[in-house]
């Protein structure tokens, strides 16, 4: 029996359904029709896995121009999720054909994802896409919270690519799509793999159900091979990026795609030397779910106390993906000994920070160590097994965010993700220690050492402006990442920061990858303390207070109470660490350096 889905549906249900019968669509959200001409009720849709087999018989031999023409009509909320290379290029295209022949129809809208590590040449191809095709809307999603590699660098640290490759894909390309679904309520998406392409795609078909991701995924040129798309952007002329004429076939992030030699495949080009194929978001599940099934699969055998009481999920938020350990386990015995890739891996990192603290500068608003636990830092980096990648002691700050709209006199397109820094926005006020909340003369001016203007000062209102960008101000708690030896290693890590109030802590990276052994990214981190507000806004130039004085003055006092608590937690995961690592030491285990 089909199962029936109605736009009501919630990913609950659907696996209800689908353990009844094994039904394949669903969109998983509830959604109004995504045609920004169109609030249509979407359409009852009732597909079998026997119907899909049956649908991709009947596409198999269909040029992929006609896929399209069928897709534009089966499946409401279609998108194209594409990273510009040459087959997303070509199926967008043939999208801007179908949709002069049917104006009427809903414009298939782009999805991509900005991992802030793309070639320039790739940023140029989007700005020449975008005045070739003014018509198709181009939605970019960043790494969640960062909008430039100076953020995420100073949140993740420097070459996180190269450390843990896995947490990099999961925060920079599956988070970010997985928004993007979520937030265009997604229920179908046109993509560009290819059979041709090899490795794990050799044997795509040409519509597949993600039941993991709750979407349908299309690949129209499934049939096609790399001549065959190259012969149609040369004959219509499409734009495509200038990296393919120096010998690039795939293009992904700079970091990790080279130039294709003759007779290689044609994405052999990226993440050359390493065993990889994939970036994670094609993948018919994540790198989390498939170590979910592998520790419950090994429940039994292999391990210990602590990872028995993870708790099993499907959705994992950028860096948490194990949160529910019983913290009142005993420590953990039997820590295997430190690889000596490990080893050479911590050094390399170490000789980064090997300068003297007065000559240290980083991409922070401070530029410099947070002082507050460069004791901490240095006493886990004493320790065999573990690493700091960045850290941050804590922080108080009033910013502007950037941009909402590009900047016609510059020409400059890159706007701000929501709340987001990126994109013109500007550090107004950052402590990271509390702020005296009097002076001599007693309470501070608020509005003046945050750079506000009174509410009055402005002869406009907000209808009159050319564009509004808001004053945040925010408190945030410690964020250490703490790169770990092992899974056992950062399960230690894990207890310690949950003992000590850090409940929000968690790691990713926790497979191995190929042959190297799994090096877990450890997180510990707390959101429960961490606050925002709203306190003011720019109007044409100028900044404006929302808030009375009296209002500012109360959040002060609020994020210096929090340093207070902030503090004590600290002061609880160093002793926690402390104990572990002598109780690991009087075992035998040698973690001391």
């Amino acid at each position: 029996m089909p199962a029936t889905i109605t736009q009501s549906s919630s990913q609950s249900s659907f696996q209800d359904i689908k353990d009844e019968c094994e039904s394949g669509y669903v969109s998983g959200r509830s959604s109004e029709y995504s045609s920004p001409t169109s609030s249509t009720i979407l359409p009852k849709v009732s597909l079998t896995k026997a119907h899909v087999a049956h649908l991709n018989d009947m596409l198999e031999p269909m040029h992929p121009m006609d896929i399209l023409r069928f897709c534009k009509v089966m499946f409401p909320n279609l998108y194209q999720s594409t990273a510009f290379g040459l087959t997303g290029l070509a199926t967008m295209d043939m999208l801007s054909k179908i949709q002069k022949d049917q104006p009427n129809s809903p414009t298939v809208q782009l999805i991509f994802l900005d991992t802030l590590y793309h070639f320039d040449e790739t940023h140029d191809l989007i700005k020449r896409v975008q005045e070739r095709y003014p018509e198709v809307p181009v939605n970019i999603f960043k790494p969640d919270g960062v909008d430039s590699v100076e953020q995420f660098e100073e949140t993740y640290g420097k070459e996180m690519y190269m450390h843990s490759s896995e947490m990099y894909d999961w925060i920079v390309k599956v988070e970010p799509l997985q928004r993007a679904y979520e937030e265009l309520k997604v229920a179908a998406v046109l993509n560009g793999r290819r059979r041709s392409q090899g490795a794990a795609r050799g044997s795509i078909p040409i519509i597949e159900l993600d039941d993991e991701r709750g979407v349908v995924k299309i690949n129209p040129m499934a049939t096609w091979s790399f001549k065959q798309v190259n012969e149609y952007i040369k004959e219509n002329n499409v734009p495509y990026n200038s990296l393919l004429d120096q010998g690039y076939k795939s293009v992904g992030d700079w970091h990790s795609t080279v130039p294709v030699g003759e007779g290689e495949d044609e994405r052999a080009g990226r993440w050359k030397g390493q065993n990889k194929t994939e970036c994670g978001i094609h993948n018919k599940k994540s790198r989390y779910a498939e170590f979910l099934a592998e520790m419950d699969r090994q429940e039994k055998e292999k391990l210990t106390s602590a990872l028995d009481k993870v708790a099993l999920g499907q959705t994992v938020s950028r860096v948490t993906a194990l949160t529910n350990l019983d913290i009142h386990l005993p420590t953990m015995q039997g820590l295997a000994a430190t690889a000596p890739a490990f080893v050479e891996k911590k050094r390399r990192i170490l000789d980064q920070l090997a300068v003297p603290v007065a000559d240290y500068n980083d991409a922070s608003p401070k530029g410099s160590v947070d002082e507050g636990i460069r004791d901490l830092i240095d006493e886990i980096n004493e320790t065999a097994g573990f690493v700091t990648t960045s850290s941050c002691a804590g922080r108080v700050s009033v910013f502007l965010e950037g941009r909402r709209v590009a900047d016609a006199e510059t020409e400059d397109s890159q706007v701000a993700g929501v709340g987001g820094k990126g994109a013109g926005g500007t550090w107004l006020f950052v402590s990271h220690d509390p702020v005296p909340e009097q002076d001599e003369n007693g309470d501070k001016d608020w509005s003046s050492i945050f750079g506000l203007a009174e509410p009055g000062h402005s002869q406009k209102t907000t209808e009159m402006t050319k564009e509004r960008r808001l004053v945040h101000f925010k408190f945030e708690a410690m964020i250490l990442h703490v790169l770990a030896a092992s899974p056992e290693h950062a399960q230690l890590l894990l207890r310690c920061g949950l003992q000590a109030g850090f409940r929000e802590s968690g790691a990713l990276n926790l497979l191995p990858n190929g042959k190297d052994a799994a090096t877990p990214m450890v997180a510990i981190r707390s959101m429960g303390l961490a606050f925002e507000s709203l306190v003011g806004q720019q109007v044409d130039g100028q900044c404006q207070r929302l808030v009375t004085p009296e209002y500012l003055q109360t959040l002060i006092r609020i994020a210096n109470e929090r340093f207070v608590e902030n503090t004590k937690r600290i002061e609880r995961f160093r002793t926690a660490f402390r104990d572990a690592v002598t109780s690991q030491d009087e075992r035998g285990s040698g973690l001391r350096d």
